[in-house]
């Protein structure tokens, strides 16, 4: 709080003896708050030079604010140059108008013509008033005077920001997606019954942009394939982020959109493994082969954002759906579970093991968990890996958890698991989980404990968790 007091003088014209009470209300008023009000009742002496009195008063440098306190009299006054008034005025006007700063000249309406229009002197016509005439308001635009005065606006200027970094960056591609997830939430608040075309359109943009990131020349040489894959995927990351944001915005507000437009999606990844459309007589896989990451990762990511954001209708959808999976030249194929989107290549790791000089024991993991977007955290990539791995147990789906190695939690801390102990969070999941009540869950759970050993976890010296290390069957729904 500021302890230098404000100082403020009050021109008025002496009109009624029910407009000087007004006035030396006023006056009481403001001291009660903190405000050091020179008046002539009080400040201006017998023997006094009144005209004198009131000029040094506007000049003075100690005076902070000057309030003129407009009625019809005072009005008149200023604009016939009248009496003390407008003395007053021919200082005040100067001011006004020949220097740049007029704030400290501050019109108070005190009454108002019967249009309701202020009676105020022409030459401040064109200030900001403050207009105390009408009791209702009075309240209100006191509380203006007085922050005017102190310096405490009621809504300030915020602080500056800086531009946009996106702004500025050098990309090799610039790509729709990324306007149009900038733009999603305006689209989507403006025309939310458009969100299943705005998600279709998303998805087919960023489709026809991935086909572009084919290998045109791939090597046969192990080194080299490497090199090409590694500058692919590095290429890759905006448009990838692009994807990732649009799934953070889309699982944060679901709007009840349709689940297949996203299961269709990814139905039409493994299509990126071989050559789109009917003009390649000939090919060779290397070109394609880095999109079985491309693929694998996508469908991580999307599960491990949907889990963070608690979306469990989309994540029931991504993990009990069956896929249609097409490939190059056939019909559909049978239904197959999303393990299908899971894959491994090593075409990466000579060349990363050279460029890092040293031997990675999972290069694939590695490059996975190094490409986190700055919204994300790794615990949340491996979330959401591990989530693919026990759902799949739960429904007989295989899938391995590639990136559990990088784990910064102990290894019974899945929150999603944890908190089934609730009946309420129990609720919510128990669709994703593939039963209808928790004693099917605790069957469930069971049998992959008698199923035996935990499976080991590659070379981290470690083993994959049990489920029964988060949630213990007795447990399951046992608080409200």
């Amino acid at each position: 709080m500021s302890t230098t007091t404000k100082k403020v003088f009050i021109s008025y014209s002496w009109s009624t003896p029910e407009h000087d009470d007004w006035v030396l209300s006023l006056a009481h008023q403001l001291l009660n708050d903190g405000i050091d009000v020179v008046l002539d009742k009080w400040d201006l002496k017998e023997g006094q030079d009144k005209f004198h009195f009131m000029e040094s008063m506007v000049s003075s440098c100690d005076i902070d604010k000057v309030l003129m306190i407009c009625d019809k009299k005072y009005a008149d006054k200023a604009d016939s140059r009248l009496g003390g008034v407008g003395t007053e005025t021919q200082i005040i006007t100067s001011q006004v108008y020949n220097k740049v700063s007029q704030e400290k000249f501050i019109p108070v309406v005190a009454e108002v013509d019967e249009h309701g229009q202020p009676f105020l002197p022409t030459y401040l016509k064109s200030l900001i008033y403050i207009n105390l005439s009408s009791s209702e308001n009075y309240p209100l635009e006191y509380e203006k005077l007085l922050r005017n005065i102190l310096n405490r606006p009621s809504l300030s200027k915020p602080k500056l920001g800086t531009p946009p970094s996106y702004l500025y960056e050098d990309s090799p591609v610039n790509f729709k997606t990324t306007t149009m997830v900038r733009g999603m939430e305006v689209q989507l608040d403006k025309f939310p019954g458009r969100v299943n075309l705005f998600v279709k359109d998303f998805l087919a943009e960023f489709d026809r942009n991935l086909i572009d990131f084919k290998i045109e020349n791939p090597s046969n040489l192990y080194l080299e394939i490497g090199k090409q894959i590694l500058d692919k995927l590095t290429q890759y990351l905006p448009l990838r982020d692009d994807y990732l944001s649009f799934i953070d915005k889309l699982t944060k507000d679901d709007r009840g959109f349709d689940t297949d437009i996203l299961i269709r999606f990814f139905e039409n990844l493994p299509l990126h493994l071989s050559p789109r459309g009917d003009n390649y007589q000939s090919w060779q896989s290397g070109s394609f082969e880095h999109f079985k990451f491309i693929n694998h990762e996508l469908f991580i990511y999307t599960v491990a954002i949907a889990l963070k954001n608690d979306n469990y209708r989309i994540l029931e959808s991504l993990l009990l759906s069956k896929y249609f999976f097409k490939s190059r030249g056939q019909g559909q194929v049978e239904a197959l579970d999303y393990d299908r989107l899971r894959s491994h290549f090593d075409l990466l790791d000579q060349y990363y093991n050279q460029l890092r000089g040293r031997r990675s024991d999972n290069v694939y993991a590695d490059v996975l968990i190094s490409r986190v977007p700055d919204f994300l955290t790794k615990d949340d990539l491996v979330a959401g890996d591990l989530l693919c791995y026990h759902i799949g147990q739960l429904n007989n789906v295989d899938w391995y958890p590639i990136v559990y190695g990088y784990n910064g939690r102990h290894r019974g801390d899945f929150e999603f698991f944890n908190r089934i102990i609730s009946k309420r969070h129990f609720e919510k999941v128990k669709n994703l989980l593939g039963v209808s009540n928790s004693s099917q869950f605790k069957d469930k759970l069971l049998q992959i404990i008698a199923k035996g050993a935990e499976q080991g976890y590659g070379s981290f010296r470690s083993r994959l968790p049990s489920l029964e290390y988060y949630i213990k069957p007795d447990n399951i729904a046992s608080l409200s």
